[in-house]
């Protein structure tokens, strides 16, 4: 009996492995061009914060140079399955560097994977009812934003810090979420209405591995007004819910005490919590449909987000200090600049927009003890200071496949530091501390 059940087994995998699931001979494959490209990065910190209190380097003066490659190849299946992916890598320096440190200031290499995603269309292929997108791949939901703003999936709820960029490894042109995950979206009223329901999986925001669902819903009825709305659950599926939720401060009634005070009950912080934003943009430029200010010559857009919905004692006590709103305008330039924008965002803290005890202790609190805060002995003249952020950004297309871009700003941007760990706190604190940088990309 035995054997026979072998002799079945064998056969049916030599059946199976000789079968082919899916047989491409009728299925019509397209494969498109390769797409190769680099970009050069060079720019300086003219006035920085320290950016790291456990390595006190001053920023100012340094210089910021990055050389990028990257390959991308797509591939479409029978017209409905498209397959994307993207590989590159990126020359860098470690930020801060240490006058004192060699190894800080050595020139590094690290290879990426830019995306690896499929995305499936139902319905007609030229106008698709719904769409599937899955893998690793960039998110963007405010096409306006160019440096400020995506509040949504890149920021913190609790503690909800912000950061600009993607990680540290790029200053410019990556105001946007890298997601790991699932996107759908449906399209309606003629592709005017579009619903992104999305599960990503955690991978910048600590705890990480954590699933946070979340809808954005975009109208734009005509090429004037474009809305856009969205809400996030932060961490709302967790396979270690026990990681949620710190333990060093525990909230008993309306105060927060330490564990170690000698009270083990009570609620605790989390880092779970509810998310929510708004935007809109009016284009003037379209309205007055003059060629020298172009369709986008004259865009006001602006962008509001509550990171978290919830409050909790002392450290979350007040929704203001949990609302960052951005404001940014799309001058005319005449037809020089492909685009230039300012942008402005104003929030008012409460405490230092740090990720040290999220990054050292995987705690959901801002960096500073308890005794602290009662006692009222925090730098409020520095966290005051962070208020008001800004940004100008332009771009220039020299010829086809060859761009230059410039961008300066005093924004939420943070290094990589010589063990490759997100500095702290950014590279800009203050409205007079600033970067510029300067790219030059090119690519067919």
């Amino acid at each position: 009996m035995k054997k026979q059940i072998m002799m079945k087994a064998a056969f049916a995998a030599t059946w199976i492995c000789s079968t082919p699931l899916i047989s491409m001979a009728d299925v019509k494959v397209e494969q498109s061009p390769l797409e190769i490209g680099s970009y050069i990065d060079l720019g300086q910190v003219v006035n920085g914060g320290i950016s790291d209190p456990a390595n006190p380097i001053s920023p100012d003066g340094s210089v910021l140079q990055r050389t990028a490659v990257y390959l991308n190849q797509s591939t479409t299946v029978a017209d409905r399955l498209s397959i994307r992916i993207g590989v590159g890598g990126l020359f860098y320096y470690a930020f801060p560097e240490n006058p004192n440190n060699a190894t800080s200031r050595s020139l590094r290499f690290g290879p990426g994977v830019g995306q690896a995603q499929g995305i499936y269309k139902f319905g007609d292929v030229e106008n698709p009812s719904w769409t599937v997108q899955f893998g690793y791949f960039p998110y963007k939901y405010n096409p306006d934003a160019k440096n400020l703003g995506e509040y949504l999936l890149r920021d913190g709820t609790y503690p909800g810090y912000e950061v600009t960029g993607t990680a540290g490894w790029s200053f410019m042109n990556s105001a946007l979420y890298m997601a790991s995950g699932v996107k759908t979206r449906g399209n309606f009223l003629d592709g005017k209405l579009t619903a992104d329901l999305n599960l990503f999986i955690e991978r910048d925001i600590e705890p990480n591995h954590d699933i946070s669902p979340s809808l954005v819903v975009n109208f734009k009825p005509n090429n004037v007004l474009d809305l856009g709305f969205g809400g996030e659950y932060a961490h709302g599926i967790s396979f270690t819910p026990s990681v949620l939720k710190g333990s060093q401060y525990l909230i008993s009634g309306d105060s927060v005490v330490e564990r170690n005070a000698g009270i083990d009950s009570g609620s605790r912080f989390t880092f779970q919590g509810i998310k929510l934003m708004a935007r809109a943009s009016i284009n003037l430029g379209a309205v007055l449909n003059n060629p020298l200010i172009g369709d986008n010559g004259l865009k006001l857009y602006g962008e509001a987000a509550l990171l978290g919905v919830k409050n909790y004692p002392l450290y979350y006590s007040k929704m203001i200090e949990r609302l960052p709103i951005m404001v940014g305008l799309n001058l005319p330039t005449f037809n020089f600049f492909d685009v230039l924008s300012v942008e402005y965002e104003y929030r008012k803290w409460g405490f230092l927009n740090s990720t040290g005890q999220l990054v050292d202790n995987n705690m959901p609190y801002w960096d500073i003890s308890l005794s602290d805060v009662n006692s009222g002995t925090m730098d409020k003249k520095a966290i005051n200071a962070q208020d008001n952020k800004w940004s100008v950004y332009g771009k220039k297309t020299i010829v086809k496949g060859v761009a230059i871009y410039a961008q300066a700003a005093s924004d939420w941007a943070r290094g990589i530091d010589q063990n490759n760990v997100l500095t702290r706190l950014s590279v800009t604190q203050k409205p007079s501390q600033w970067y510029y940088l300067f790219r030059l990309e090119f690519g067919i």
